[in-house]
């Protein structure tokens, strides 16, 4: 009966296959570790994180710099949107209440609303102006309310 010997396979790379011992002849071919993934050697295979990216060979993963992040199983990193902020490769939405108008966004926050204005939807990238016989009187808010009886 035949046995196989495991491949040395680098960093970087994966193979499935074996070494014949009588013949010492290579049985499988090793190919460089996809894009998304990273391969640490010996036929590990890994998939880069949320915040992360890799290229085809890769034997790590690279973290998205500020103002970009990346979902997993990424070639590269996107430029985070309006309405969210982007911190270590993470994409977070700006939540009711608040916005943020800026793309490539690396401050850890969104702005709240003015006083007299309104977010109500996740993502906001602007706040909306309460409208006629409404009011608003605090920061960050999501709804305006019915101006009492008599003003408006």
């Amino acid at each position: 009966m035949w046995l196989g010997v495991p491949l040395v396979v680098p960093s970087g790379y994966i193979a499935s296959g074996f070494i014949d011992p009588p013949t010492n002849s290579q049985a499988s071919a090793i190919s460089s570790c996809l894009a998304g993934f990273y391969c640490t050697g010996g036929g590990t295979i890994l998939q880069c994180p949320q915040g992360y990216f890799s290229v085809s060979g890769a034997s790590n993963c690279t973290q998205c710099t500020a103002g970009y992040y990346s979902d997993s199983l990424q070639t590269s990193c996107k430029a985070c949107d309006e309405g969210s902020f982007c911190i270590n490769g993470i994409k977070t939405n700006c939540t009711a209440g608040t916005y943020n108008n800026l793309i490539n966004s690396a401050v850890n926050h969104c702005n709240l609303c003015d006083v007299g204005q309104y977010s109500s939807i996740l993502g906001a990238s602007i706040c909306t102006n309460c409208s006629i016989g409404t009011y608003n009187p605090i920061q960050g808010s999501s709804v305006c309310a019915a101006c009492p009886l008599g003003t408006f």
